[in-house]
């Protein structure tokens, strides 16, 4: 009797995977946007679980209620856009050898469907969660995915998830269009750290599809089922998700694997043209809408910067004289202060001597510039000691008096570590993690908050080319001998050691920790500057 309930099910599902086209086919959150590229003049849309197909279908986009001149609809099984596949894979001691030959067998078949251009990355959760490489062969998925053993760890499994999404959003080799899959039994054992709620959130914001496999045994109890109705949530909350409990439904490892594939070739990419577009705000609102040949209507929507959109506009329209500045290798700043050197990977221009030139030019100019940095260090260092001979009472720290508030304004003693005791400023340097040597250094001044982001209302520009930093992403604040730092309402959020700090208000950042913000994370190194110390630093803030 259970076989053929299970038989019947299946029936079933078949029937719901096969629905007219118009229908949304995912996540029960009812959203299927998953991103957006400009491309010129044209605004491209990824959209996951709609069928495109029927006669009486039509599409509607709008910016702000500025309706889009709808260009161009396709699949993506007949315009193939590469995909990313994000395996985050439970190898906790709650593993036993039959879960975890479920996941190898899934691992396995994903590798197999793997086409131009897709990759897929294993990540493991255990105390610790551990991401490994790019892989692009079935071979190498196969072999990767036989090395896989259960420990005696416990389960981390919400840091796993933000986590595996931050990944996603940072790599340079993460493709446009990306899912999370987690194969776990949906036990969280830690105590501390990320939360469900933060895990959710995380979610939710990255408008990643998230596939849920609650991998059980071939038996599972009233605790498992439980477990796994809680992994199922961070699929139904996703983009275009979908879960799956294969010891329950009678599914194979190789059916949910080819489910998978299915779901991520089946949604539709629109294009619509923005030339017309005029942004009267920051912040504009996309919407987009399908209609059935029935009359079902399905919508979605998503906030986007608006400089995005007219400065790939204005990029097209100049192309060329934006050819001739990059030549010349010259980054122009704005008001808000300079631009970050994050390197890209350039296109072959089939000038490999001007190639060695602009390289010879950045070499001579970090040489010049360590030797700089050296001389005013050996000349402030000097200065100090003639400023302690000259003045022996200055040796000892200077406290507050009993209720004084420090570090609120200039000429205020500070109250905190006895290292910062003499301190009116701090000079920030900021370490883009992954590309050695970049480094961007400031000065703030005790008290005074700063604004971090990608145009010129932040008081310092990070960088403009990075398009997941906000125009104002967060602020800075150097008192009482720490830096704080506090997430402005950004899109992409601002995390601190991997854990966002949108809802945490004001969080204190300590010498050697990492802030992302947009697509790169930095680790920051704090050095005090006592009162009347010669600035080196790029800007004075």
């Amino acid at each position: 009797m259970k076989k053929t309930w299970l038989a019947a099910g299946g029936i079933l599902l078949a029937a719901v995977l096969s629905w007219p086209a118009g229908a949304v086919h995912g996540a029960g959150s009812g959203r299927f946007l998953e991103g957006y590229a400009v491309e010129g003049a044209e605004l491209k849309l990824f959209c996951s679980g709609l069928q495109d197909g029927a006669e009486g279908e039509s599409y509607r986009v709008s910016l702000s209620g500025q309706e889009l001149p709808v260009t161009g609809r396709e699949r993506f099984e007949d315009a193939w856009e590469p995909v990313t596949y994000f395996c985050l894979t439970d190898v906790s001691g709650s593993m036993g050898d039959v879960q975890m030959e479920q996941i190898r067998e899934i691992l396995a078949e994903l590798g197999n469907g793997l086409q131009e251009g897709d990759n897929l990355i294993i990540g493991t959760m255990g105390n610790q969660v551990e991401t490994g490489d790019f892989l692009t062969e079935p071979e190498a998925v196969r072999e990767a995915a036989s090395e896989l053993e259960a420990g005696r760890e416990d389960t981390n499994l919400y840091a796993g998830i933000v986590e595996s999404i931050r990944t996603m959003q940072a790599s340079s080799e993460v493709n446009r269009r990306k899912c999370l899959i987690i194969l776990s039994d949906g036990q969280d054992d830690q105590q501390s750290g990320i939360t469900r709620e933060e895990a959710s959130a995380a979610v939710e914001s990255g408008r990643i599809p998230v596939y849920t496999v609650a991998v059980t045994k071939e038996v599972p109890d009233d605790e498992a089922l439980s477990y796994a109705k809680l992994l199922g949530s961070f699929a139904r909350s996703s983009v275009g998700g979908a879960h799956y409990t294969p010891a329950l439904d009678g599914q194979t490892g190789l059916w949910v694997a080819q489910d998978i594939s299915d779901r991520m070739g089946g949604g539709v990419a629109l294009t619509a043209d923005i030339s017309g577009v005029e942004a009267e705000r920051d912040l504009v609102l996309l919407r987009v809408s399908c209609t059935a040949e029935g009359g079902s209507s399905y919508e979605d929507s998503m906030e986007i910067y608006a400089e995005e959109l007219i400065q790939e506009t204005a990029d097209e329209e100049t192309g060329e004289a934006a050819g001739e500045a990059g030549e010349t290798g010259e980054i122009e700043g704005t008001g808000g202060g300079q631009q970050a050197d994050i390197p890209e990977e350039a296109e072959d221009s089939g000038t490999p001597v001007g190639v060695l030139a602009a390289a010879g030019a950045v070499l001579l100019a970090a040489v010049i510039g360590v030797f700089a940095v050296v001389w005013r260090k050996k000349k402030q260092k000097a200065a100090n000691q003639s400023d302690q001979e000259a003045d022996p009472q200055t040796d000892g720290p200077e406290t507050a008096r009993p209720g004084e508030e420090t570090g609120v304004s200039a000429g205020e003693p500070v109250q905190e570590e006895m290292s910062y005791s003499r301190t009116e400023n701090c000079e920030l340097r900021l370490y883009a993690v992954g590309y050695g040597g970049v480094v961007r250094s400031f000065l703030l001044e005790k008290g005074r908050e700063v604004t971090i982001g990608r145009n010129e209302k932040a008081d310092l520009v990070l960088d403009q080319e990075d398009r997941k930093l906000s125009g104002v992403q967060c602020s800075l604040k150097w008192e009482n001998g720490k830096l704080y730092v506090q997430d402005k309402g950004s899109l992409n959020g601002t995390f601190v050691n991997g854990i966002p700090i949108q809802a945490m208000g004001r969080v204190a950042v300590h010498d050697g920790e990492t802030i992302r913000m947009g697509s790169y994370e930095y680790r920051i190194e704090l050095e005090a500057r006592p009162n009347g110390t010669e600035e080196t630093a790029d800007n004075r803030i």
